[in-house]
């Protein structure tokens, strides 16, 4: 009998924090990711605040290594006002190594 293997992948997602359930608002957001501080993906007019996945990296030629962060606004509607842009801190996706003394 054959064994079915699933391949590891990297994906990065963008929480709220601020504790409110929206799940019964239908918000509209538009999510952007930042890679070593530049807009290297924008997703726009989602239900969800959207994941960045390790394909979308590859598709634009990232690597690991790099300091990545995302912002959201919401609406409640296409057509809405956003509310403020929202942005998380910096995080380091890659390998860090110390030396030991």
């Amino acid at each position: 009998m054959g064994r079915v293997y699933q391949m590891p992948f990297l994906a990065f997602v963008c929480v709220e924090t601020d504790g409110m359930d929206r799940s019964s608002l239908n918000l509209i957001y538009t999510t952007y990711w930042y890679i070593d501080d530049k807009v290297a993906f924008s997703f726009e007019n989602e239900t969800s605040v959207t994941t960045l996945t390790e394909k979308d990296l590859l598709q634009k030629g990232f690597g690991l290594g790099i300091m990545i962060r995302c912002a959201a606004k919401m609406a409640s509607s296409p057509a809405g006002l956003k509310t403020n842009l929202t942005t998380s801190k910096n995080f380091f996706a890659g390998i860090e190594a110390s030396t030991l003394a």
